[in-house]
């Protein structure tokens, strides 16, 4: 299992037919921490079935996951692993969809991976 420094908390909810990620971006330090990220789904509409998070270039982590739910949705956690320990802003996308996989919202935020201080 890798180490972790904790996970960053974004805050995913739907507004109209956007995505809000609270904070955006999300800020990572694979030195200091928090070095991965925890993405909480409270108070998604009950047509959200599942969330797709896709990084849209180079991933800011090797591994992704689901765990249960701190915040009570109806949708687990969903986590990362193993911060690739590269400086630089990683942006994502976060799809909401319904049972059947049509889009519901989606939202493109930043990620931002930080070096250590110099």
């Amino acid at each position: 299992m890798m180490s972790s420094k904790g996970h960053a908390e974004v805050k995913v909810r739907v507004v109209g037919d956007q995505v809000v990620c609270d904070p955006d971006p999300v800020k990572c330090n694979w030195l200091h921490g928090p070095d991965n990220i925890r993405w909480t789904f409270k108070d998604l509409p009950a047509n959200v079935a599942s969330v797709v998070i896709e990084w849209k270039t180079l991933p800011m982590h090797r591994g992704m996951g689901h765990t249960p739910s701190t915040v009570g949705s109806h949708l687990s956690d969903m986590v990362t692993s193993g911060n690739v320990r590269v400086g630089g802003q990683y942006w994502y996308h976060v799809y909401c969809l319904d049972a059947k996989g049509a889009l519901v919202a989606y939202a493109d935020p930043l990620g931002q991976n930080e070096p250590p201080p110099i």
